[in-house]
């Protein structure tokens, strides 16, 4: 790689490649000294651009030579890549690196692009030196499919103050927003970002979510040395899930940030560059402060769901296409909720138009319904209000000191 040590590649337009086709637009940044080193290579998630990585850059490039790089349907890149798989691009990427002349990389992506970082690392393993994940799953949840397939609707609907908001609130942790440091902006920055999208950003995506959402499950794990991060109070894709990923690879290192969610490289890009270049270096990250780390087999039961439910023992009702639904809660939580149907007998699962009213200041929720049993249902609270959610919250917090307790049913 040519050497370019100067911060100003942020304010110039990018480089570009095209591919079979395909445009791939870059940066890239190295020192004299490290320039004959294997490259970091950092993939954007959802709505990261190249100015995203500059404290990265600057903490980094000191180690190693990086390479930031958009592919079709990320950052700036005006290929929305709809008709791409991950192992699509995890393609375009390795016939990238030919075009580059560059033998060996790390890739470095979280979220959205994780899974071609990790579709790259297995089905290359002589082209990578390490692997280094945040924030992934091998597969989409049933509730965040739901409300991520209700964010492109959204989107085709024009109702775009409701999907920005709803992409803070299912995104980042709104719930636990007063104990991670700089939430707050963050969520705010990220919701008028959100309303400032135009068309072609719109279609990027739901061209990433779609992506997403097919994502049946990942391939073999990748043999390299993996470093899988994640924050505690990720609610989008868990510390559970995130561990199932490091588990699918032989060679890989867990560790939980504290007081970090989803965007927990964002939140604290201190120490996470420390955790990238200690394992970059071979050191072992255990003891560092902000993260605990866990082996292949010790990973806590107790940790797998991130928020505590409540028992409730009350009767409502379920609206929906002009019926209602008599139910009793058993118990509740930010994120949703358990209801007993045996009043009510078959309710309608599938609509997406229900309404559930909660015993405090007249509130309503919109919600999804899943999970249906021969007694109970469990329903997924839509979060595209703020207003509405630290209405919920109040009610929440009002039920866990009149509960009898912590309710531990699945």
């Amino acid at each position: 790689m040519k050497p370019l040590v100067s911060m100003d590649s942020f304010d110039r337009p990018p480089l570009k490649v095209v591919i079979n086709g395909r445009e791939i637009q870059y940066l890239n940044f190295s020192r004299p000294k490290t320039c004959h080193k294997s490259p970091i290579v950092f993939l954007g998630g959802a709505f990261q651009k190249f100015h995203s990585f500059k404290k990265d850059v600057e903490l980094l490039s000191d180690v190693h030579p990086i390479l930031l790089v958009d592919l079709p349907g990320f950052g700036s890149n005006s290929d929305t890549g709809s008709d791409l798989s991950f192992e699509d691009l995890a393609d375009i990427l390795c016939q990238f690196m030919d075009q580059m002349g560059i033998e060996k990389i790390t890739p470095v992506a979280s979220s959205f692009a994780s899974a071609i970082a990790f579709s790259y690392a297995s089905k290359y393993p002589n082209r990578t030196e390490k692997l280094i994940l945040g924030g992934t799953t091998p597969k989409v949840r049933e509730s965040i499919r739901l409300l991520l397939e209700e964010s492109i609707i959204s989107v085709n609907e024009g109702k775009i103050e409701e999907f920005s908001a709803g992409i803070v609130l299912n995104l980042l942790n709104f719930y636990r927003r007063h104990e991670i440091k700089g939430s707050q902006l963050l969520q705010q920055g990220l919701y008028r970002n959100m309303m400032k999208l135009e068309a072609l950003e719109l279609c990027r995506y739901e061209a990433s979510t779609r992506r997403l959402l097919s994502l049946e499950k990942l391939p073999e794990g990748p043999t390299c040395e993996t470093l899988i991060l994640v924050g505690e109070y990720d609610n989008f894709t868990t510390p559970a899930e995130c561990f199932e990923v490091a588990r699918m690879c032989p060679n890989s290192t867990f560790g939980i940030l504290k007081n970090a969610d989803h965007i927990s490289t964002c939140e604290n890009k201190k120490l996470t560059s420390k955790l990238y270049k200690k394992f970059l270096a071979g050191v072992p990250i255990n003891g560092t402060s902000g993260v605990k780390v866990f082996n292949r087999s010790e990973y806590p039961v107790m940790i797998q769901r991130l928020e505590p439910r409540y028992e409730v023992d009350d009767l409502t009702i379920i609206e929906g296409s002009g019926s209602f639904f008599p139910v009793n809660i058993v118990n509740i939580s930010t994120a949703g909720i358990m209801l007993n149907k045996s009043m009510s007998g078959d309710l309608p699962i599938g609509n997406r138009n229900l309404k559930i009213r909660l015993p405090y200041k007249e509130l309503e929720m919109e919600l999804f319904l899943v999970d249906d049993r021969e007694e109970t249902v469990r329903g997924i609270f839509k979060r595209y209000n703020f207003g509405q959610c630290k209405e919920l919250e109040e009610f929440v917090r009002f039920i866990a000191v009149q509960s009898n307790g912590f309710c531990d049913a699945a």
